[in-house]
């Protein structure tokens, strides 16, 4: 996990959740620079999973979050496999204290 990653989940334990997502946007933008100016999909399609994590914040702030992380975290599988590194971290940042037994 980077120092970004981990700044992030810092503020969204902080419950600074808006700042939470901007960081994780700042290193799904910086990854894709990485990957090149060909993956502009990956781009706006991990952004639009950005989204969701902020609604899914919003949701976790009210009590609601179980339904709302399982449907963010079952797109991030579909989408990127088991594996990847952001439905990883999104896991580690939201999943933990909203998954039920």
């Amino acid at each position: 996990m980077t120092a970004a990653h981990q700044y992030g989940l810092q503020l969204h334990r902080a419950g600074r959740h808006q700042h939470a997502v901007e960081v994780l946007e700042k290193v799904i933008e910086a990854r894709v620079r990485v990957l090149g100016p060909t993956d502009r999909a990956t781009l706006r399609s991990r952004m639009r999973f950005g989204d969701a994590l902020a609604a899914l914040a919003v949701a976790h702030t009210k009590g609601r979050a179980h339904r709302e992380w399982t449907a963010v975290r079952e797109a991030a599988v579909r989408e990127w496999g088991e594996e990847d590194e952001l439905a990883q971290m999104a896991a580690k940042a939201l999943g933990a204290g909203t998954r039920e037994p």
